[in-house]
Parts: C-alpha cells; sequence; structure tokens
C-alpha cells in the first residue's frame, strides 16, 4: 500500500542480486487472483477474518499460513474443491493487516 516501503524493498533486493521476487504496491486481503493458483500463501500480518479470496487461490494440497487477530496462527490446507483443513497455534502477535 506505501509505495516507498514497496521500493526500499526492491532495492534491497537488488543490492544481493535476487532475480526471482517480484512486489506489488497494493493490499494483501485480496491476494493475486491474476496469478493464482499458488502451492503456498505466507500472509506476515494480522488479519481480522481469513479472507477466503486467498484461500481459493490454492491449489488442492496448497497451504496459507496466515497470523489473526486472535493471536495465533493458521495453517489452512485445502483439501479439495471445497474442502479446507486448518490448524491453529496460539500465542503470537503481528501487526494488523491493513485494506486500502
Amino acid at each position: 500500500i506505501i509505495s516507498e516501503l514497496k521500493e526500499f524493498g526492491e532495492n534491497n533486493c537488488k543490492k544481493y542480486n535476487f532475480s526471482n521476487i517480484e512486489f506489488f504496491c497494493q493490499d494483501g486481503y485480496s491476494g493475486l487472483p491474476d496469478q493464482a493458483p499458488f502451492d503456498r500463501i505466507l500472509v506476515s500480518a494480522a488479519a481480522l477474518e481469513i479472507p477466503d479470496v486467498l484461500k481459493s487461490q490454492l491449489i488442492v494440497g496448497g497451504k496459507l499460513v496466515i497470523p489473526t487477530a486472535a493471536q495465533d496462527i493458521r495453517v489452512i490446507e485445502r483439501i479439495s474443491e471445497v474442502e479446507f483443513k486448518e490448524a491453529v497455534y496460539p500465542g503470537f502477535i503481528f501487526v494488523p493487516l491493513v485494506k486500502s
């Protein structure tokens, strides 16, 4: 959401010659539907609720790792087109996931 942070990350990656990284200046709630499906999605900020749109972007067998405002980390695995398995790991605090 903050273009200066995007530029900062891009410049850091250039210093170390990382070439397989893409940066996007947008909120994380919507994911990247144009590039889905994904094997893995890692969210690094606490969501008030698990965005269904992120779950829908997983392949069958794919995993979403996301912290929540309940101070836990959820690991959600897509086990079929309509079913998901969820594990909850309590005791973590993250900054909030922001919507634009």
